[in-house]
């Protein structure tokens, strides 16, 4: 049986902002920075655009799977939206945040090909604000919500990879 959230809160995880927004942001203003700092990484475009491709593959795979799951399953996959149940099947077997692993990862593969060296800096504060702003925001939401069985859960599935 699922906990109940009070009447006076919307049954989401107030998130700070959407996790596409943080990245896409984030992107746009190191290649900003870029353009005015003149700042590049340094390093042959065949080299990045290889590494870019294999980052954009290992990141679309659990991103793409964790979104078929979810839709198959019939709950929320954007976090402003209620969660209906605890999805532990798919790539949510092996971690608890397939979407945003592989939203970093893309990131990531984006920053090298464009040669984006204020993107690449810019990783860590995006990072952060995932964490605080979005990951512990959607996991007190669930524990609220589901309780026991989110907690179990947790026990057994890591936050991001083991």
């Amino acid at each position: 049986m699922s906990k109940q959230m009070p009447k006076d809160s919307a049954d989401h995880a107030h998130v700070l902002l959407p996790p596409p927004a943080l990245f896409g942001g984030a992107l746009l203003a190191g290649l900003a920075l870029d353009w005015l700092l003149c700042w590049h990484l340094p390093m042959p475009l065949f080299a990045r655009s290889l590494l870019a491709l294999i980052l954009i593959v290992l990141g679309a795979v659990p991103l793409a799977t964790a979104l078929v799951t979810l839709h198959k399953a019939r709950t929320a996959i954007v976090p402003w939206h209620s969660t209906s149940r605890i999805i532990n099947d798919g790539p949510f077997r092996y971690t608890r945040n397939p979407i945003y692993l592989g939203m970093i990862l893309i990131y990531l593969a984006l920053v090298i090909w464009l040669g984006s060296g204020a993107g690449f800096m810019l990783l860590l504060p995006v990072l952060f604000t995932l964490h605080f702003g979005v990951v512990l925001r959607e996991e007190a939401y669930l524990s609220h919500k589901f309780g026991e069985a989110y907690k179990a859960y947790c026990e057994q599935t890591p936050r991001w990879l083991q």
